[in-house]
């Protein structure tokens, strides 16, 4: 394997630096060299160019003939004498008036916001350049830029995915404007494959944004479009059961990922016990994925960040889209409060199951959730956004009192202020609560847990100059943790509270035009605050003391997380890249299940007997674009954690002193991923494949022995592909292959008290393996047709598991002397049938 990829790479590689674009012959008959632009445009693939009408010299004649020439030679031949200089970038090549020397430190600093040009919503992410300097930025979280640029008249170009390019002519007096960009308007012989890209624009190690438009390319798990499932098909990414909305990064359990919406975090990202996630998926902007560097902003978790961004709503019509699918039904709403000055956005989905499907299912699910956000554009310096998210589900047995409830709800009020052309400021205060609750069979009370958090953020970016940007900002935070307790207060674990002071900041540092640094660190304390029981416990963790910790702080923890990302490009099209992230969690989630559908989770918050998490990530890669059609990507990581929590071998789950069923140990983790993409037209194909190994050693358990981690997958494998037939046929599927996961197998069983009852005895954890995973998906999208209508639908029909592949949730045992272990299958064969529509 080791020698195919090393040939593989030797050979993309040699493709991508020897490419050169040649023109075997070409003619100017006395035209004007705009027209000769828009002659050589013909001649070469995948390339436009892009330059200001008005400038004069493009109307001049030009009488030349080439042969066997470079598209360099021509150019520099045509342009040269007449003062006209070009750059490429990308897939553009951009003409410009050359600059007199003298003038090229004469600077100045052009700053505004990019916004779609047909909703007014701000385009994050999209890139800002200055032909002349060949120095560009990336918007910010809110659609903000800086750059700095020529003082005297300048070209930018500005370009963003899903969106045509633009060239803008900067007058010399120009410092501070907005730009709009218009979406690409494809006819119906001009079908290309959108929601891909084959560019190299990743800015961090492990980093990965994945839009709204990817998401419903992607064969859609019950007909529904889902971030987090988009995210589970990608490299580093594993789950341990079917259908569930847990994930496990690199070597991380899957309490150790933090989901934020809008800046406020989510505890329980999931409907119908994780076969649905929470957010509607057509209320999302943009997500963005962070599991190798992770910027200094964020903290609290270990393994991996998914930052969604919710849309802002059109500033210039009222619009309404959504779906059904076999799940439940979604909407979104939004549309100017003032046109071009406030807007607003509604967002709701509500499942079908309990109303159809009640009288022939064990277990009834039921859920629904609520997305609202406003934004108003206050003046050209300031804008306020409030953001609002409500889930709720609910489980219950028919013909029993068992019902099972959860729920989370999440509030930002934002505000983003200009104090000058380099300086923007964010300040967010945020508001989360989580809570579910069971009630057993023939119980009067119920079991409730939750967690309500109040957080305030202050953050500034700095823009320094186009080779560094400096970003700094405070943090402070209450949080109330209940880890479980009867309603009628006969029983229930201690309620904890904390206070978390944060401090963090970075530095974006372009040393030259190829290498490019950022160092950052996030310094937090948090301190535990009385009046809480606590306990003292021995080297044998039996319970010694038990006391009240009086008012005030009983313990304080202080971490310094120091975070470092290097990236060097070897060319346009190659890059190589490291970086070394250092995060602290100072909360755990506890779970003694063997799968994922485990939805009553017990999150317990440090304490005197309970260390926060610590981890040690290090990254490398190496990323490839060849002649505009293949991508290659390839990182290793090594990753190491202390204090992770797991239970003894038969604890006592509902042990008021659960300190004593855990113990503290270590996890090692190391992997290597594989991506190559291939894009031509109509045609797009990505195979990702990935290898990791995660282990634990922790004190009491095994012996002292390492064992496997019960997410240690070795090898996953998908195949995702998609191919536009025309404007409204489209084509995906996907296969997808992964090692079995460990489970722990007994060894042994004895008769309990004597009597026919059997104990199960359990040897050392995670001591067998399941069958390896495997199945092909694939979804037919019937679009629109192209006309003046408002109403679009779409449908997508399709089948999950297509070949009926046996792929046990979870196993059990049979036998006496001699144990069997039986699987229990999710399903075979699954239909999926969705329809969106667009008004």
């Amino acid at each position: 394997m080791k020698k195919l990829f090393n040939l593989l790479l030797v050979l993309l590689s040699f493709k991508a630096i020897a490419q050169e674009i040649k023109i075997n012959e070409i003619e100017f008959n006395n035209i004007s060299i705009k027209e000769a632009l828009e002659i050589l445009e013909k001649k070469i693939p995948n390339k436009s160019f892009t330059y200001n009408n008005n400038l004069k010299v493009l109307h001049n004649k030009v009488n030349k003939s080439y042969q066997s020439k470079t598209l360099n030679e021509i150019l520099n031949d045509l342009l040269k004498p007449e003062g006209v200089s070009y750059r490429i970038i990308g897939d553009n090549i951009i003409i410009y008036l050359q600059s007199d020397d003298s003038k090229r430190h004469n600077n100045k600093t052009f700053s505004g916001y990019i916004y779609d040009e047909n909703t007014g919503e701000a385009l994050l992410g999209a890139n800002i350049y200055s032909a002349e300097s060949l120095k560009g930025v990336a918007a910010n979280y809110y659609g903000f830029f800086s750059l700095e640029v020529p003082k005297e008249e300048t070209t930018i170009l500005i370009s963003h995915i899903g969106y045509a390019d633009k060239v803008v002519q900067l007058k010399a007096s120009t410092t501070r404007q907005n730009i709009l960009l218009a979406t690409h308007d494809l006819m119906l012989d001009e079908v290309i494959v959108s929601g891909f890209d084959n560019k190299l624009e990743k800015e961090y190690a492990g980093a990965l944004n994945i839009s709204a438009e990817k998401l419903k390319k992607l064969p859609l798990f019950l007909g529904e479009p889902d971030i987090i499932k988009g995210i589970q098909l990608q490299n580093g990414i594993r789950t341990i059961t079917e259908g569930s909305s847990f994930y496990y990064v690199r070597g991380g359990n899957h309490d150790q990922n933090l989901v934020l919406i809008d800046e406020a975090p989510l505890y329980n990202p999931s409907h119908i016990l994780g076969l649905v996630s929470v957010i509607n998926g057509d209320a999302i902007k943009k997500t963005s994925f962070y599991k190798g560097y992770f910027p200094s902003k964020y903290a609290g978790r270990i393994s991996s960040v998914m930052d969604i961004t919710t849309n802002d709503g059109n500033l210039k019509e009222l619009n309404l889209k959504g779906g059904v699918s076999a799940v439940g039904a979604r909407a979104v709403i939004d549309g100017p409060i003032v046109k071009d000055k406030a807007s607003f956005m509604i967002s709701g989905r509500k499942s079908f199951v309990d109303l159809f499907l009640k009288k022939s299912l064990d277990a009834v699910p039921n859920y629904y959730d609520i997305n609202a956000k406003t934004h108003w554009r206050v003046n050209k310096n300031n804008n306020l956004y409030l953001s609002a998210y409500h889930s709720n589900d609910k489980l219950e047995l028919p013909d029993t009192d068992y019902v099972t409830n959860w729920s989370n709800t999440l509030g930002t009020l934002r505000w983003n202020h200009i104090y000058n052309n380099k300086l923007f400021s964010n300040t967010s205060l945020i508001y989360n609560h989580f809570n579910s609750s069971y009630r057993g069979l023939s119980q009067n009370r119920k079991w409730v847990n939750g967690i309500d958090e109040v957080r305030l953020k202050y953050q500034l970016s700095y823009y320094l100059n186009n080779k560094n940007k400096l970003v700094a900002g405070i943090r402070i935070g209450d949080h109330a943790v209940k880890p479980g307790e009867f309603d009628d207060n006969s029983l229930g674990l201690t309620k904890k509270r904390h206070r978390s002071y944060g401090i963090f900041a970075s530095h974006r540092y372009d040393i030259s035009k190829k290498f490019r640094m950022e160092y950052g660190v996030h310094f937090k304390t948090v301190q535990a605050l009385g009046n809480t029981r606590l306990i003292d416990l021995d080297n044998d963790y039996n319970v010694i003391k038990t006391y009240n910790s009086g008012t005030g702080v009983y313990k304080t923890w202080i971490g310094l997380e120091p975070r470092l990302n290097l990236m060097y490009h070897i060319n346009d099209n190659n890059r190589v890249f490291a970086s070394f992230s250092r995060m602290q969690q100072f909360i755990h989630s506890l779970n003694n299940s063997q799968n994922d559908y485990d939805f009553i989770k017990t999150w317990i918050p440090v304490s005197n007997n309970v260390d926060p998490l610590y981890s040690n990530i290090y990254s490398v890669g190496y990323n490839l674009k060849a002649n505009n059609l293949i991508t290659l990507n390839i990182e290793g990581y090594y990753k190491n954690i202390e204090n992770q929590l797991d239970y003894i071998a038969y604890p006592k789950l509902q042990n008021i002193n659960y300190e004593t069923e855990l113990r503290a140990g270590k996890a090692n983790s190391y992997g290597v991923e594989l991506g190559v993409g291939y894009q031509f037209k109509k045609l797009k194909l990505q195979l990702d494949y990935s290898y990791s190994k995660t282990k634990f050693i922790t004190p009491g358990i095994n012996n002292g022995k390492s064992y496997v981690a019960p997410y240690d997958i070795p090898h996953q494998l998908t195949i995702n592909g998609l191919y536009q037939f025309n404007y409204r046929w489209s084509f995906s599927g996907l296969w997808k292959f992964s090692s079995g996961r460990p489970f722990t197998l007994p060894v042994g069983t004895q008769l309990l008290g004597g009597g026919s009852e059997l104990l199960p005895i359990y040897g050392n954890k995670y001591n067998a393996r399941g069958m390896n995973f495997h199945k092909l998906d694939f979804m037919i999208t019937l679009g629109p047709k192209k006309s003046t209508k408002k109403w679009k639908g779409t449908l997508n029909v399709g089948v999950s598991n297509a070949y009926g592949q046996s792929n046990p949730l979870t196993y059990s045992y049979t036998g006496f002397r001699n144990l069997n272990a039986e699987s229990y299958d999710f399903f075979k064969f699954l239909p999926t049938l969705s329809y969106n529509f667009k008004l």
